[in-house]
């Protein structure tokens, strides 16, 4: 069994830190303008800054690359930033982000039959045990929000079927990611991938929402930034990171923490209270990473 890099574990536990801080970022830009351009020009942005330092190895990755990698890069770059990105800002507007978080940490599951039949990987029994037990303790630790019946109401809804087309889109993106990243640099793969989902985002915003409109608020202009430059930059990197040091299976696991850091959060900017019961959830949560984390490979 190899051994099991801390920095690995850690960058998966900060991106999952940047990742739930989205959502409540998402929540506070939505007012600035329509979602889906929302999403556009956040992955415009994100791309521009990058390219603006890393334009020549950007460019050199799609020169190399073998005409059929050219074709993951495309297909990745429109599953989990496009569809993916587009999709949960669209479905924030009337969905609680806690509700999100849940339907993001569904990944694990999805990821192991796709990245079984797409990359070969074979899933352990501890980790299918690991990813189910820790599926349960996120609903655990869900229903134990005063307000959980609000959130089961909707369980069927439109709006939650389209998130959950959107995570199977990111995990068949992240499959497909995981054979490009040991290929390639890191941050100019980025930026490749940000600059090709916002085209690609740009046509349906147009097609979709017609042209832009928007209302510079403060806390809408805040949270815009806090998605260029923590949750498409740095939490776009640092997953990157992830994926070249675990496999596309074990990467997928660190979602599971998202539910708990969007608890966390909830409480430091909505005054949300912290029950026993989440705590204990929690707890088994992050026991069910680290179980997965040192699963055989």
């Amino acid at each position: 069994m190899p051994a099991v890099s801390l920095s690995g574990l850690l960058a998966g536990v900060v991106f999952a830190a940047i990742w739930s801080g989205s959502f409540i970022a998402i929540k506070f830009a939505l007012p600035m303008t329509s979602p889906l351009w929302l999403a556009t020009v956040r992955l415009t942005i994100a791309s521009m800054l990058l390219l603006a330092f890393f334009a020549r190895p950007a460019i050199k990755i799609i020169r190399d690359a073998s005409p059929s990698t050219r074709m993951r890069m495309l297909v990745a770059a429109i599953l989990t930033q496009s569809y993916y990105l587009g999709v949960t800002t669209y479905v924030l507007i009337t969905l609680p982000a806690a509700l999100v978080s849940i339907l993001g940490a569904s990944l694990p599951l999805v990821s192991i039959p796709i990245a079984i039949a797409i990359l070969g990987e074979k899933a352990s029994f501890r980790e299918v045990m690991a990813t189910l037990v820790g599926i349960a303790s996120i609903i655990v630790v869900i229903l134990g929000k005063a307000e959980s019946h609000d959130l089961s109401a909707s369980l069927f809804s439109p709006s939650i079927l389209l998130m959950l087309s959107g995570v199977i889109a990111l995990a068949l993106g992240n499959t497909l990611l995981k054979s490009i990243v040991s290929r390639s640099g890191i941050i100019p793969l980025v930026a490749t991938q940000m600059a090709i989902g916002g085209l690609v985002l740009l046509f349906f915003a147009v097609l979709i929402e017609g042209p832009p409109h928007f209302d510079w608020q403060p806390e809408a202009v805040l949270g815009f930034a806090y998605l260029v430059l923590m949750g498409s930059i740095t939490g776009t990197w640092i997953w990157i990171i992830v994926l070249g040091r675990f496999s596309a299976i074990g990467s997928s696991g660190f979602f599971l923490l998202i539910p708990i850091f969007g608890i966390v959060f909830g409480n430091i900017f909505f005054g949300e209270a912290v029950t026993q019961i989440q705590i204990m959830g929690t707890a088994v949560l992050c026991s069910m990473i680290l179980v997965r984390s040192l699963s055989k490979r």
